[in-house]
């Protein structure tokens, strides 16, 4: 039993994984935040703005506050999601 243990977890407390993450449920989430993205994004456009990543993050982050709270994994989502929504609209 130990040497499955073992190899499972590895050596020690520090290989042990913390936490699993659930594919499903991150690919959902990167979803969402793209739908949002773009759609701040594009309202952005029709009024005649031109969205800068930097900014489009932002507004995000504060309609993503309104639901929950941003993790630092929703984070980096919404760094990444932002610059590619600013260049897929053409802006930045």
């Amino acid at each position: 039993m130990a040497q499955v243990e073992a190899g499972i977890y590895g050596d020690g407390p520090q290989a042990r994984p913390g936490q699993y993450v659930d594919p499903v449920a991150l690919g959902s989430l990167i979803v969402s935040i793209a739908a949002l993205g773009w759609q701040i994004g594009s309202d952005l456009m029709k009024r005649g703005e031109r969205p800068a990543p930097d900014g489009l993050a932002e507004r995000i982050r504060v309609e993503r506050r309104l639901e929950s709270g941003v993790t630092s994994v929703e984070d980096k989502i919404v760094e990444i999601v932002s610059i590619e929504v600013v260049k897929r609209l053409g802006g930045g």
